[in-house]
């Protein structure tokens, strides 16, 4: 056999083994082909289609029934994507920008009750606001008014106008410590008794952003007091929602103490249990590096079945996104940042893609990009 004919040989061989890989890999869904320039201004232009008379962001920028609902858990991570945008970012309107943000803000301490702090959910139909007397959550929603007055702070330097909201926090502050435990852990909302993950570890970022504020501007006693609440409530979470046998977090716990009842993990489930799990991570709090590198591996090496089951799903949420940039994983970071932006450009996203997904796919973008966000 002639060298020449050796050579045909191998590249036949050659060619018929990647004919013959070639269809298991396209159909692969762990990784998504992104190529997208991503341009932040697809997100800014969702929250300021979201904008109410009133100042408040209505949870979609666009609606065909008319009516309009306000939940003030995405509006606030909306304000702390603006926040980032004004500080780090090339928005030639930062002016209104920071007025839709602190209105945002404004909104929120308004319907505040007066004595629990407590916010509810309204709809906006024909041109007025009307209370729900319903929320989601206690604790989140005001977990996360606490950090978006932290950002517009870092934001604007705007020490004068933050003080304008010290009482508002304050309340939102006490609504979380109504719901504390024993244990430190915080439940959703005093109907329901339920401690989840996600909700406690943005109990913590909220309570951490406050701490900053208050000790900027030089409240030492609210400094000291959110400081020991911030305390009892990582370290329930570090150890009583940890579970060291399972190397996983139990996603919730019902339940008093004594007669709980413990959701523990199962990595199939991608919302609420693979999800819950990364958000430590997503949100930076104190945790062992073993802990991380532990979760974010199972949950990364899990992905690619979480790509089909729901537009929630996979890659898709700047969640995971925030995860993977926080535990240094840009590649990752940036593929669900690109296809995040491409589900949204194809308006694919659906009803999911909320106002505060765009806050949080803005913040993606400036940590991918820049190395600088003013959260997490």
């Amino acid at each position: 056999m002639t060298l020449i004919q050796k050579i045909k040989n191998i590249i036949l061989v050659t060619l018929l083994l990647i004919s013959f890989f070639l269809p298991q890999i396209s159909t692969s869904k762990v990784r998504i082909k992104a190529n997208t320039k991503v341009n932040p201004d697809i997100f800014l232009t969702h929250i300021r289609n979201s904008v109410l008379p009133s100042g408040a962001l209505a949870m979609y920028g666009q609606t065909t029934t008319g009516s309009r609902k306000i939940v003030p858990y995405w509006s606030n991570f909306a304000v702390c994507g603006i926040a980032t945008e004004i500080k780090f970012g090339t928005d030639i309107n930062k002016e209104e920008l920071t007025r839709i943000g602190w209105n945002a803000l404004s909104w929120y301490q308004s319907k505040q009750r007066p004595l629990t702090g407590i916010v509810h959910d309204h709809n906006f139909t024909l041109g007025q606001e009307i209370n729900t007397g319903q929320m989601d959550s206690v604790d989140s929603y005001s977990a996360t008014f606490l950090a978006g007055v932290s950002c517009m702070l870092k934001a604007t330097g705007n020490t004068i106008k933050t003080q304008e909201y010290i009482q508002a926090m304050k309340l939102a502050i006490k609504s979380i410590r109504d719901l504390q435990d024993r244990d430190g852990l915080i439940w959703t909302k005093p109907d329901y008794k339920v401690k989840y993950l996600m909700d406690n570890v943005e109990v913590i970022t909220g309570l951490e952003e406050a701490r900053k504020v208050f000790l900027q501007l030089k409240d030492i006693p609210a400094y000291y007091s959110t400081t020991s609440m911030l305390q009892r409530i990582e370290l329930g979470v570090n150890t009583k929602m940890w579970s060291e046998s399972r190397k996983s977090y139990r996603w919730a716990i019902a339940g008093d103490i004594g007669f709980e009842k413990n959701y523990h993990t199962n990595w199939n489930i991608y919302y609420p249990d693979a999800l819950e799990n990364i958000w430590p991570t997503a949100f930076k709090i104190n945790q062992p590096r073993n802990r991380t590198n532990r979760v974010m591996s199972t949950f990364a090496s899990k992905v690619s079945s979480y790509v089909d089951s729901g537009i929630m799903r996979g890659v898709w949420n700047p969640i995971v996104g925030l995860a993977y940039s926080n535990h240094g994983v840009t590649s990752l970071a940036n593929e669900s940042l690109e296809y995040g932006y491409q589900m949204v450009s194809n308006n694919k996203a659906g009803g999911v893609y909320t106002v505060g997904h765009a806050g949080l796919f803005i913040i993606l973008y400036h940590k991918i990009n820049s190395n600088s966000s003013l959260s997490w």
